[in-house]
C-alpha cells in the first residue's frame, strides 16, 4: 500500500495557509480560530500517525516522491522515510498537547485568535521542514518556522523586554539562515542538485562531486553553524533564556519543538556532515561546551522557567555533541525524549508555585563521598549488566566511551542523591530508577539503530586528530563539572565557590555582546528585564 505524496504534503500546507487569515479578523473570531486550530492540528496528527504506520510496514526503508519539472530546481517534493515519520509523529503529538492546553490557557486573551493563527503556521512549518524533499523547500520552511516563532514571541507587544529579546532572536536566526543559504548554494555548485533522494544516491555511489572535493569541509561547517544558531548553542545561545516573557504554550513549543531544528538538520544531512571530521569536531566541542556551560548556570537559577531554559540549552548541547561524535541515532533518541519531557515540564511549570518544598537532608562531606563512591560502583555495574543482557554493541569508540562516561556520571548522581537521604526505601528506588533508565536507553538505541540502519551513518570513516581530541577535552570537562557540583554542595561557603556562583547566576555575562549588537542594529537601548 503506497501513500499518495499529495496527502503527506497537505497537512503542513493547510496549516501554513493560516498566514492568509487577517489577524484582526482572527481576534474577532477567537472562538472559531480556537476550534479550527484544534481540529486541524488533531487531523494532521492522526494523518501522520497513519502514514507512519503504513511506512513502517513497508519493505522500503526510504520513500521519495516528487512532481514538477524533473530538471528544475524549484519543484515541490516530499521525502518521507523513517526519520521523517518519527519526527512528524513527535511534532504532531507535542503540537496537539500544546494546542489542547492553549484551548483554555488563551481563553479570554484579547489576541487569542492571533495566537492560534501563528501556532498553526508554526506547527505547519515544522512539519513541512521534516518532510521536505529538496534543500530549497527545506530552507523555505526553515525560515518560515523562525518567522512564525517571532510572531508568537511578540504576542505581548506592549512588553518592552519581550519585544527586545524577540528581536535579538530574530537577528541570530537570520545569521543562521545565511549559513544555511551559503551551504545550499555550495551544494548546488558541487553536486548540481538539491533533491535529497538524488544527493543521498550520489553520496552512496561516490560518483562525481566526491567527498575529496575541497568544498565538502566548508559546506559541512556551514551546516553545523546553521544548526548551532537554531539550537541556541554558544555563542548564539543568549536569546533562549531571555525569551520567557511569552505565553507558556509558546515556551513549550519553542523548547520541545523548534529548538530541535538544528539537530534534525544534521541528522537529515548526516550522510554528508559525517564526511568532514572538522565539522564533526566543531560540533562536538561547541555542543559539549554548551552542555557544560548550561549545566553550570542551571545550578544557580531560582526561576523555574530560567532553569528549564538553561536545561534546554544544555540538553541541546549534549544532542549536538552526539551528532559531532557520529552517534546520529542516539541524537534522534535524545530529541524524542527531550521533547516529551520538556513540553510536560513547561506546561506544568505553574504548579511549582503551590508545590510542597523538598527539604534536603544535612549530609557531611564524608557521607557525600561515601554515597558518590557507592553510586559510581553501582552505576558502572548497572551499565555493564545492561550491556551484557541486551547484547548492545561495544562502546570502544571515542563516541561510545564519552557517552558511556556521561551516563555513568548521571547515574552516579541519581544513586548518590538517593543514598544520601539515609532512607533505605529511597535508596532502593534510586537504584531501580537507574536500572530502568539504563534499560530504556540501550533498548531504544538498539531499536532505533535497527530502524535507521540504512538511513543514518553509524560509523565515521573520515576521522582526523581533532575528532579524537574533542571527545577527550569534553570528557575532562564533564569530570570537572561533576567535581564542581560536589564542591558546591560540600563547601558552599568557600570564597571561590561564592564568586563562581555570582558569575554563573548572571550567565557569565555572555549576553552583553548580543545586547550591544541588537541595540546597534535596532538603534534602541536594551530595556531592563
Amino acid at each position: 500500500m503506497s501513500i499518495p505524496p499529495m496527502l503527506i504534503y497537505a497537512a503542513p500546507i493547510v496549516l501554513v495557509l493560516a498566514t492568509l487569515i487577517p489577524s484582526s479578523w482572527a481576534n474577532r473570531q477567537s472562538a472559531f480560530m480556537r476550534r479550527v486550530s484544534y481540529a486541524l492540528i488533531s487531523a494532521s496528527g492522526a494523518a501522520f500517525f497513519l502514514f507512519s504506520l503504513i511506512l513502517f510496514f513497508q519493505d522500503e526503508v526510504t520513500n521519495s516522491w516528487s512532481w514538477g519539472e524533473t530538471d528544475g530546481h524549484l519543484k515541490i517534493s516530499v521525502y518521507f522515510d523513517r526519520v521523517s515519520a518519527l519526527m512528524a509523529v513527535l511534532i504532531s503529538y507535542v503540537g496537539w498537547i500544546i494546542t489542547r492546553y492553549s484551548y483554555s490557557y488563551m481563553n479570554g486573551d484579547a489576541k487569542s485568535g492571533y495566537f492560534h493563527k501563528w501556532l498553526m503556521v508554526c506547527l505547519g512549518a515544522i512539519l513541512g521542514l521534516v518532510i521536505s524533499g529538496n534543500l530549497i523547500q527545506l530552507f523555505a520552511f526553515w525560515v518560515l518556522t523562525s518567522v512564525a516563532l517571532h510572531k508568537l514571541l511578540t504576542h505581548y507587544s506592549n512588553r518592552p523586554w519581550a519585544v527586545w529579546t524577540a528581536r535579538k532572536k530574530f537577528l541570530i536566526s537570520r545569521l543562521g539562515d545565511l549559513f544555511l543559504a551559503l551551504a545550499i548554494y555550495l551544494i548546488y555548485q558541487l553536486w548540481g542538485t538539491g533533491e535529497l533522494s538524488l544527493l543521498f544516491a550520489k553520496f552512496q555511489s561516490g560518483g562525481s562531486g566526491s567527498f575529496d572535493d575541497p568544498l565538502v569541509a566548508p559546506i559541512c561547517i556551514l551546516l553545523v553553524l546553521s544548526a548551532l544558531t537554531k539550537s541556541a548553542q554558544f555563542p548564539f545561545h543568549s536569546w533562549l533564556p531571555d525569551t520567557l516573557e511569552t505565553p507558556t504554550p509558546v515556551s513549550a513549543l519553542m523548547h520541545a519543538g523548534i529548538i530541535n531544528g538544528g539537530g534534525f538538520l544534521l541528522i537529515r544531512l548526516s550522510p554528508l556532515v559525517s564526511q568532514s571530521s572538522s565539522a564533526l569536531a566543531l560540533c562536538t566541542l561547541v555542543g559539549g561546551g554548551t552542555c557544560l556551560l548550561g549545566g553550570v548556570i542551571l545550578m544557580t537559577q531560582s526561576s523555574i522557567k530560567k532553569k528549564l531554559a538553561y536545561s534546554t540549552m544544555s540538553q541541546m548541547g549534549f544532542m549536538m555533541m552526539q551528532c559531532g561524535l557520529g552517534a546520529f541515532a542516539v541524537a534522534l533518541i535524545h530529541i524524542i525524549f527531550h521533547s516529551l519531557y520538556k513540553s510536560h515540564a513547561f506546561l506544568r511549570s505553574g504548579s511549582a508555585v503551590t508545590a510542597t518544598p523538598v527539604i534536603q537532608p544535612d549530609v557531611t562531606g564524608l557521607q557525600r563521598f561515601y554515597a558518590i563512591t557507592v553510586g559510581m560502583v553501582a552505576s558502572v555495574g548497572i551499565i555493564g549488566g545492561v550491556l551484557w543482557l541486551t547484547e548492545t554493541a561495544s562502546i570502544q569508540s571515542a563516541a561510545g566511551l564519552l557517552l558511556g562516561l556521561v551516563l555513568v556520571l548521571a547515574l552516579t548522581h541519581l544513586i548518590a542523591d538517593s543514598i544520601a537521604t539515609g532512607s533505605p526505601r529511597i535508596a532502593v528506588l534510586g537504584v531501580t530508577a537507574a536500572l530502568f533508565i539504563s534499560g530504556i536507553y540501550f533498548l531504544s538505541h538498539t531499536v532505533l539503530k535497527e530502524l535507521t540502519s540504512e538511513i543514518l551513518p553509524h560509523e565515521i570513516t573520515q576521522a582526523s586528530l581533532a575528532y579524537y581530541i574533542a571527545p577527550v577535552a569534553i570528557g575532562i570537562g564533564f569530570l570537572t563539572l561533576g567535581l564542581l557540583q560536589l564542591a558546591i554542595t560540600t563547601f558552599p561557603n568557600v570564597r571561590v565557590v561564592q564568586v563562581l556562583y555570582v558569575h554563573a547566576v548572571n550567565g557569565f555575562y555572555f549576553d552583553i555582546a548580543a545586547r550591544r549588537v541588537t541595540a546597534a542594529i535596532w538603534r534602541k537601548s536594551a530595556p531592563t528585564p
